[in-house]
């Protein structure tokens, strides 16, 4: 594990970037908005649905859900490949899933609280760093994809 020092480093900065910016909004923002700027403000939202607000009010098929892909990414992560950003956007996506996780179990809902006026949907860190992470992964599989095409071609005299 000595050798992947920096993917406890993410997992321990984007859990307590999430959790402590998650007790505040329980503590401090109930039934209030914080503008910050014209376009960013933070407000209280609990979340029982996906992602955008989709399936709202199930939140205990969303904690099965989230259990069994937690469980499969972790047991089936060979199967991305090796290397830094594959364990970089594994590491970011099962961190925010764990987290809003945690959400589901403490609060019945994930604590939601970041808002912009360009961007409907109210989100949190772990959303971000779920996100993040998948753009991460498919950039990484889209460019291993070309470039084993592109070796294939080089091997084959350009027949694929």
């Amino acid at each position: 594990m000595k050798k992947n020092w920096y993917l406890l480093l993410i997992i321990a900065a984007v859990t307590a970037l999430d959790r402590i910016t998650k007790s505040w909004v329980v503590a401090a923002l109930a039934g209030k908005i914080v503008t910050v700027c014209p376009w960013l403000s933070f407000c209280y939202v609990k979340n029982t649905g996906a992602a955008f607000g989709m399936l709202y009010g199930n939140n205990l098929f969303f904690i099965m859900l989230t259990a069994v892909l937690i469980f499969l990414l972790l047991f089936y992560r060979k199967a991305f490949g090796r290397g830094i950003l594959v364990n970089i956007s594994l590491s970011l996506i099962v961190t925010g899933a764990v987290n809003n996780f945690f959400d589901r179990l403490a609060y019945g809902h994930v604590v939601d609280f970041i808002s912009f006026s360009f961007f409907p949907p109210v989100f949190n860190i772990a959303d971000s760093a779920i996100t993040a992470g998948a753009c991460v992964l498919a950039l990484t599989m889209l460019l291993k994809d070309r470039s084993e095409i592109k070796n294939r071609r080089n091997k084959t005299g350009g027949n694929v």
